[in-house]
């Protein structure tokens, strides 16, 4: 029996309907358009029904130019650098918009302030998504909101955010939660959080840090409505995040697990 849904490009999402399978590409483009349309193509072959990018700006969250991000497998590079080259300007979201559209694949992205959003509305995407990291900034949140288009919110449990907002705003009718364990790999996927959240808003995904598949495929089997998770090409390319995302095979296994609930 269905329950709660909204609708995203012609999808049902919520009780009772198959979850939307979401491959983040994050940085993992390393700044280069070939390789993210690559992982477009590789996300759809592999079954997924939404690609994810993020239209940042590094001046809204890099304040310390000299910050070096060390992943500790061997990749080191000043934040400042390293999010400049993987900024995506306008031009570059059209072009992988008008891609995905062709591959039949939902494009959206994640904004860090109210002109991205803005960008992301005139290119006509049918999803906003925040990032964990603007949990608790309502200011940009509620500008999402406004825009009368179905919004994706990752929590942000640990590293001194807020664990959950109860307000009106956060219990909107047209509103996904993702749960999400902020570390990269998370060691564990914190299940008795996701059935808090459950227990708190009405649709809830979840939102995959840790390594390999089995995670994503349980969140699936307990109710997720959306399961997002980091895509890469080859783990051993050169980046901050390719080393514990999912590749090709992997993302292929999650899927067919998932949709063999259905």
């Amino acid at each position: 029996m269905a329950g709660r849904f909204i609708e995203i490009a012609g999808r049902k999402v919520g009780e009772g309907y198959p979850p939307i399978i979401s491959a983040e590409v994050g940085l993992n483009h390393n700044g280069d358009m070939g390789i993210a349309i690559a992982l477009m193509f590789e996300a759809k072959r592999a079954g997924c029904d939404a690609v994810k990018f993020q239209n940042y700006r590094t001046a809204d969250f890099v304040k310390n130019r000299y910050t070096t991000y060390d992943n500790g497998h061997g990749f080191s590079e000043p934040m400042w650098s390293l999010c400049q080259r993987c900024e995506l300007a306008y031009e570059d979201l059209a072009l992988l918009k008008h891609e995905a559209d062709k591959l039949g694949i939902i494009f959206h992205s994640t904004p860090t302030s109210r002109e991205g959003v803005d960008d992301l509305v005139k290119l006509g995407v049918p999803v906003l998504k925040n990032g964990a990291d603007y949990w608790e900034n309502e200011f940009l949140g509620d500008y999402m909101l406004e825009q009368k288009i179905p919004c994706v919110f990752s929590t942000a449990k640990g590293h001194g955010y807020s664990d959950l907002w109860t307000d009106e705003a956060h219990l909107h009718p047209s509103l996904i939660v993702l749960h999400t364990v902020r570390e990269y790999p998370a060691k564990d996927w914190n299940k008795e959080r996701f059935y808090l959240l459950q227990s708190f808003y009405p649709l809830v995904g979840y939102s995959d840090h840790t390594i390999g598949v089995d995670a994503a495929i349980e969140a699936a089997r307990l109710g997720a409505v959306w399961i997002e998770f980091h895509l890469t090409l080859e783990k051993t390319l050169p980046g901050p995040d390719h080393w514990y995302s999912k590749d090709p095979n992997e993302v292929s296994k999650l899927v067919k697990a998932i949709r063999g609930m259905e």
